[in-house]
Order: C-alpha cells, then sequence, then structure tokens
C-alpha cells in the first residue's frame, strides 16, 4: 500500500512538472529575445541616429525596468501556481488513498470480526456436543437404574405375592407370581440375592417345588374323584351318538327340508348377529374412541417438524407424542380385554388400529418437515406400530402401511432416491402418483420442480 501510495504521488508529480518546466523554458526564450531586441533597437538609435536620445532612453530603461518586474512578479505567479497544483494534486491523491487505507482497515477489521465469531461458534458447537453425549451417557444409566429399580420392586412384589397368595390357597395367582420372577434378568435376581437378608431366588424355587406337589396331588385327587364321572360321560356320549345317527339316517323328505330350513335359518341368523356386532362395534370406536384420540393425536402439532440438531435431539429423548398417544389406546383397551370375548376384542383392536393409522395420516399430511424432522417422524411411527404389534398382533400392524409408505417419503434424502424408491418393483404403492407429490412436497428441502418430474411404477 505505501508502494503504491509513493508511485501514485510520483506520477502526478512528475506530470505537473514537466508541464511548469516546458512553459518556464519558453517564457524565459522570450524574455530573452526581449532583451536582445531591446537592446539591437538602443544600438540603432545610438550609432545612426544623428539627434540626442537620451529622454528615449531613459524612457526605454524604466519601461524595461517595469517589464522586467512584470516578468519576475508573472514568474512568481507561475511558481506559485505550480506549487500550489502541485500541492492539490498531492492532496488528491493522498486523500484517495486514506480512503482506500481506511476501507482495508475496515474490512480487515470485518474479517477479524468473523473469524472470532466463527471461532466461538465452533468452540460453542464443541461444547455443546460434548454436554450432549455426556446427557445420552447419563441418561442411559438413568434409564437402566431405573429399571433395575424396577426390576428389583418386581422381584419384591412377586416374592410377597407368592406368601399370600399360597397363605390364601390361590395357586394359580401363586404359580404367575413365580413365573414372572424368573422372567426377570437373571443377573437383577443375583444381585437382589446379594442385597437381601433372604434369598429371593430360594424363596421362589420352594415355593415353585411347592406349586408342583399341590399340582400333582390335586391331579391324582381330582383323578380319583372324576373316574365314575368320565365313565358315565362316555357311556352317554356313545349312547347319544348313536340316537342322533339313527335319527338322521330315518329323515324323510319333510323333515330334511325342515332341518335344512332351520340350517339356513341359524345362517342368515349368524349373519345377522354378525352385522349388529360390527356395527356396534364402529358405533363405540367412533363414539366412545375417537374423541379421545383425536385428542391424544393432536398433540403431533405441538413440535416443530423441521428442527435443527439440537431440537432433534431433544425431541428424540422426549418422545412425549408418542407417549400420549399409547396412553390414550392403553387407557381406551385395557379395561375391555376382560369383558369382551376374543372374537369381538380381535374386532375392536382392528377398528381402534384403523382409526389411529387414519387421524395419524391427516395430522402427518398438515405439516411441513426437513430431513431431521422426516428421520424423527420415522421413529415415531414405528413406534406406534411396534406397540400396535405387541399389543394385537400383526393383523393390527397392516393396518399402518399406507402410512408407512407416507413416512418412507418422507425419509428420503434426495428426490433422487424418492424416485429409486418409487420405480422400484418390490413395492406395492398403496399412494397414487400425486399422492407421491404431494407427500414429497412436504419436505422443504427438497427442489419442487424435480418433484413434478417424479414418476411411478404401479403394481
Amino acid at each position: 500500500l505505501s508502494v503504491f501510495k509513493f508511485l501514485y504521488c510520483r506520477i502526478i508529480t512528475m506530470f505537473i512538472g514537466q508541464s511548469a518546466m516546458a512553459f518556464l523554458a519558453a517564457l524565459r526564450q522570450l524574455r530573452i529575445f526581449i532583451a536582445i531586441w531591446n537592446m539591437f533597437v538602443i544600438f540603432l538609435m545610438f550609432t545612426m541616429l544623428p539627434f540626442d536620445f537620451s529622454n528615449q532612453l531613459e524612457e526605454c530603461r524604466v519601461e524595461l525596468g517595469r517589464l522586467k518586474g512584470d516578468a519576475v512578479t508573472l514568474d512568481n505567479e507561475i511558481s506559485a501556481i505550480l506549487m500550489a497544483s502541485s500541492k492539490q494534486a498531492h492532496e488528491l491523491a493522498h486523500g484517495q488513498l486514506s480512503r482506500v487505507e481506511a476501507e482495508i482497515a475496515v474490512a480487515e477489521s470485518d474479517f477479524r470480526q468473523l473469524a472470532n465469531v466463527f471461532s466461538s461458534s465452533w468452540t460453542l458447537a464443541n461444547g455443546i456436543g460434548a454436554r450432549v453425549r455426556q446427557l445420552d451417557t447419563a441418561k442411559g444409566r438413568v434409564v437402566d437404574c431405573m429399571q433395575l429399580v424396577d426390576d428389583a420392586l418386581d422381584l419384591r412384589l412377586c416374592v410377597d405375592g407368592v406368601r399370600s397368595a399360597l397363605a390364601v390357597e390361590q395357586f394359580e395367582q401363586a404359580a404367575e407370581h413365580v413365573h414372572r420372577f424368573f422372567g426377570v434378568d437373571a443377573a437383577v435376581r443375583q444381585l437382589s440375592s446379594r442385597e437381601g437378608v433372604e434369598d429371593p431366588t430360594a424363596l421362589m424355587l420352594d415355593a415353585k417345588a411347592r406349586l408342583l406337589e399341590i399340582l400333582l396331588d390335586k391331579f391324582e385327587q381330582a383323578d380319583r374323584q372324576d373316574d365314575a364321572a368320565v365313565e358315565c360321560v362316555e357311556k352317554l356320549k356313545s349312547r347319544l351318538k348313536d340316537d342322533f345317527r339313527n335319527v338322521l339316517l330315518q329323515l324323510n323328505d319333510v323333515d330334511q327340508q325342515k332341518l335344512d330350513s332351520c340350517l339356513a335359518q341359524l345362517d342368515e341368523t349368524a349373519s345377522k348377529f354378525h352385522s349388529t356386532l360390527s356395527d356396534a362395534i364402529e358405533q363405540l370406536v367412533r363414539t366412545s374412541f375417537k374423541p379421545r384420540l383425536r385428542l391424544a393425536v393432536d398433540c403431533f402439532f405441538n413440535d416443530t417438524h423441521a428442527p435443527s440438531e439440537l431440537e432433534f435431539v431433544e425431541l428424540e429423548s422426549r418422545c412425549l407424542f408418542v407417549e400420549n398417544v399409547i396412553g390414550c389406546l392403553q387407557l381406551l383397551l385395557e379395561d375391555l380385554r376382560q369383558s369382551l370375548g376374543e372374537r369381538p376384542l380381535a374386532m375392536v383392536h382392528a377398528s381402534t388400529a384403523t382409526l389411529t393409522a387414519d387421524l395419524l395420516e391427516k395430522v402427518t399430511l398438515k405439516g411441513t418437515y426437513n430431513r431431521l424432522g422426516g428421520l424423527l417422524l420415522d421413529k415415531q411411527i414405528r413406534q406406534l406400530a411396534n406397540y400396535w404389534t405387541q399389543f394385537a398382533g400383526w393383523s393390527a400392524r397392516q393396518r399402518f402401511s399406507r402410512l408407512d409408505q407416507i413416512v418412507s417419503l418422507l425419509n428420503v434424502d434426495s428426490v433422487t432416491d424418492a424416485q429409486n424408491y418409487c420405480q422400484s418393483d418390490s413395492v406395492t404403492w398403496l399412494l397414487n402418483l400425486a399422492e407421491i407429490r404431494q407427500v414429497l412436497a412436504l419436505r422443504i428441502d427438497l427442489p419442487g420442480n424435480e418433484i413434478r418430474k417424479i414418476q411411478v411404477v404401479q403394481t
């Protein structure tokens, strides 16, 4: 910068100086010519003219002195003008260079501040990442500790339950407690055996052996008491078989038609009962389950679905939405296990699973997502689907097939991955092309012009 400044000033000074020197040289030559001409005229006057020119010479000397003074004045003015011009050019160049230097200094200061911001952000991110890892580790330890405490409490409850059940001769309940006790992790049982005054494992083994002895005794007593009854039942069964066989073989055409009519009416009545049961279950799910389940599903909108990395870690650790939905389902369905038969209960589970999938699909299509939001949604839907699989079997899990395809599209890395997924022959699509594009448009980080070009293989 200093070299540039010096060269700029030097060039301006040289240009102005050369012009001024040429002008001064021309003035000096003019002055010399005027002086020589005046001397020549004076010489002629003295040599060729016979009369006295003293007055004229004096006037000429005065005029020459005046002209000389004017020339000196003019020379001084020209020198002053040249000096002022040179100074002004120097000041102008110096001012421009000063402004450039100031702007460069400001830019340098801004770059240094930006570098400091980047450095502090990087340090802060590293610190946050380390703290998040520490929190994850602490969370895992707390969860393990809580699980250990729950298992220890279960062991204690099992031991107390076996004792009380044996005391009142509730052998089935005692057997359930024994089975639950030995379903706990062996390491937890060993730890509980070392810490307690009594060895719960030994107590449960004794209770198991005692229950086995009681079961054998009860079975032998029942076997001895029911031998006669079994013989009577067998005799009655054989006689009834013979009687029914004889009656059915001896039916005439009229009786056969009556029997066929009765059987047809039984089929029709069974169909009516099944239709009535289906309508009753649909009415139950629609009026009682749907309002409560909708309130739980609406918690989906309480959290963002385009989170940053820190928000993603926090949302993944909380899982409030999934807990609310599962808690609502447990509250609605647990009481029905004991009050309904196997087939009506399966129908209630199927209808409720369908309702859950429909409500989740509606709220899913109302959100906007980024890559992390799609990943979080995939984990949430998987947890809910796994709950239904464990609770009601694979038939309830299949109700989420359409929702699974929506979540898979929201979880892609790019439109190219979505295109490859759509072109796969192994996928039986439950969504049409317009719905696929609608789902991909919910991703705010995917280009819309590429989404409109996507195609799907319908099988």
